[in-house]
C-alpha cells in the first residue's frame, strides 16, 4: 500500500509540475535547433542586467523563478514557428506586439487561474531571434501593471 500511495504521489506531483512550466517542454524540444540555449534562475538572470536598465525590467519579472533563453542567428522563421504552433496549441496569449525599424517585440504569457505562470518575450532584428521565457507564479495584476507601464513608454 505505501509503494502504490508513494508511486500515485509521484505521478501527481510530476503532473503538477509539468502543467505549471509547460514553456519548458518547448525548451526541451528546441533547445538542439536553436544557436544557443541558456537555463538559470532568476537572480542570476538579474545580475546580468545594467543597472539602468533593472527599474524597467523589474515589474515584470516579480514572482519569477526561472529564465530561458533560446538564441537563434541562422535565417528563416523555424524557431518562432514552432514556438507559435506550441503557444496555440497551450492557450498563450498575446499581449504586447511592437514592430520598428526592422524589429519585431511580441509578448505572450501563460494565465492560471488569476495568476501568469509564463511570460515569454520573442525578439526579432534582421539577422537574429531570442525568445525569452520566465516562469514563476505573477499576480494578475501585478503583470497588468507592468504592461500598462510598458506601453506609457513606448
Amino acid at each position: 500500500m505505501i509503494k502504490w500511495t508513494t508511486s500515485l504521489f509521484a505521478c501527481l506531483l510530476l503532473m503538477s509540475c509539468a502543467s505549471s512550466n509547460s514553456f519548458q517542454k518547448f525548451y526541451n524540444d528546441e533547445k538542439d535547433n536553436a544557436s544557443i540555449a541558456l537555463a538559470f534562475p532568476k537572480y542570476m538572470a538579474m545580475i546580468a542586467v545594467p543597472q539602468e536598465e533593472k527599474k524597467e525590467i523589474k515589474p515584470f519579472v516579480k514572482g519569477m523563478k526561472k529564465v530561458r533563453v533560446l538564441y537563434d542567428e541562422r535565417d528563416g522563421d523555424q524557431l518562432i514557428n514552432s514556438f507559435i504552433n506550441f503557444a496555440n496549441d497551450k492557450n498563450y496569449s498575446p499581449y504586447l506586439i511592437v514592430k520598428d525599424s526592422g524589429n519585431d517585440i511580441n509578448l505572450f504569457a501563460k494565465q492560471e487561474g488569476d495568476f501568469i505562470r509564463e511570460i515569454v518575450l520573442d525578439l526579432k532584428t534582421e539577422d537574429e531571434r531570442v525568445i525569452v521565457a520566465l516562469m514563476g507564479k505573477m499576480d494578475m495584476k501585478t503583470f497588468q501593471s507592468a504592461l500598462a507601464e510598458a506601453k506609457r513608454k513606448k
